[in-house]
Order: C-alpha cells, then structure tokens, then sequence
C-alpha cells in the first residue's frame, strides 16, 4: 500500500498494524506520481475487463485483447509522464500479470450488474491528458467508447 507522506503521522499506527499482516505499506513524497501510478494500474484494467467483459485469464489468453490492455498501460503512462511523473509500465505489466486468473474489476461487476459505472473518473484523466499533451490514446478511447456501447444497450 502506498500513502502520501503529508500523512505519515497521522498513519504510521495503521502503517504498522498492516505491516504485521503481511502487507507492504510505504509513504511516498511524490504524491504526483504515487496517484498516476495507481490510476495507470487502475484504469486499464478496469477498461479493458469491462469492454470485453472478461477476466484477467481471458484477457490475457487472447492477443488482441492483451494488446489492448499493454497499449492502454502504456498510454497512461505516457499521460503520467507528460504531467510530470514517472510511472514503472514493467512494473503496472507485471502487477496486472500477478492477479488472480478470474479477477473481474469492480467496473466490469457494476457494469453486468446494470450500475453505472465511473466511467469518467476512470478513463477521462487519460483521455483529457492526452488531449491537452497530443498524446493520441487510441486504446484508452476504444474502451470507454466500447464501455459507452454497453450502456447504450
């Protein structure tokens, strides 16, 4: 888990208690890139299991499925950076690669379960970014718009 580090005091106590569970918790200076980070993890995957309505195995047994998701990561990133932080794309790669194999995001779950879904606060930072940078994120448009389709129906 990662915190913003203008938090540290007031988290520490949690910091530890989870620490003893097992988990990784690290407070980050950079808040800039600790929520870039998260949102180049976090909006591809959700984009991608939901236009597809697939699982994480699905996704990744079918290669035009996992070319999409890769070029959907690898868009954000480049917003990430354009906005001024770095983000590990290996690193968000071999994160998604590590889920359970039927791992379902919570936007595909709210999506199939007729809930509409937050679609702009997922897809629309990328989107609007590489608008505002002239970065062309193809892949990350497809997917709300497939996304936007499904609703549609």
């Amino acid at each position: 888990m990662e915190f913003s580090a203008t938090g540290e005091g007031q988290l520490e106590g949690v910091a530890a208690l989870l620490r003893r569970v097992g988990l990784s918790c690290e407070f980050q200076i950079d808040e800039k890139k600790m929520l870039w980070s998260k949102l180049a993890f976090l909006a591809p995957f959700a984009l991608t299991t939901t236009a597809g309505n697939k699982s994480k195995q699905e996704i990744f047994a079918d290669p035009a499925w996992r070319a999409l998701l890769e070029s959907a990561v690898g868009e954000a990133v480049a917003v990430a950076a354009a906005e001024g932080a770095t983000v590990d794309q290996r690193r968000i790669l071999m994160t998604i690669e590590s889920l359970p194999p039927m791992m379902h995001s919570s936007m595909q779950k709210d999506v199939s379960a007729g809930r509409t879904p937050e679609l702009d606060a997922i897809g629309g930072p990328i989107i609007r970014g590489g608008r505002t940078h002239g970065i062309d994120v193809v892949a990350t448009r497809q997917l709300v718009a497939t996304i936007g389709d499904r609703l549609a129906k």
